[in-house]
């Protein structure tokens, strides 16, 4: 059986995507300068350490959240343009069926 894609339940999906990845790299780079905080005052030998290694994972979350967001401006862009056609679409049959009607009252007298 083949499934259909639904447009409005991919768009709900990265956009949530995106914005957890975009809460998750903010929580990162906060941790690290509170971590960088701690190393300056001494209080901690090996919070530079852990500040390096959350800087570390919080870097390739940036372009893996471009990338969610540029997809989810690229559906949105088509979801848009799809009703733009199918508002043109449906105006184009009202007048075709507008015209039959005069033309068939101009047949019938």
């Amino acid at each position: 059986m083949k499934q259909k894609f639904d447009v409005n339940t991919a768009i709900k999906g990265i956009r949530w995507m995106a914005f957890s990845c975009s809460g998750l790299s903010f929580i990162y780079i906060a941790m690290v300068f509170y971590f960088l905080n701690l190393a300056s005052e001494d209080k901690g030998a090996t919070a530079i350490p852990f500040a390096m290694g959350l800087l570390m994972t919080a870097l390739p979350l940036g372009p893996v959240c471009g990338a969610f967001h540029g997809v989810f401006h690229v559906f949105r862009y088509q979801q848009s343009k799809t009703e733009d056609m199918q508002a043109e679409i449906d105006q184009l049959k009202a007048t075709v069926q507008q015209l039959q009607g005069i033309g068939q009252s101009a047949t019938s007298v």
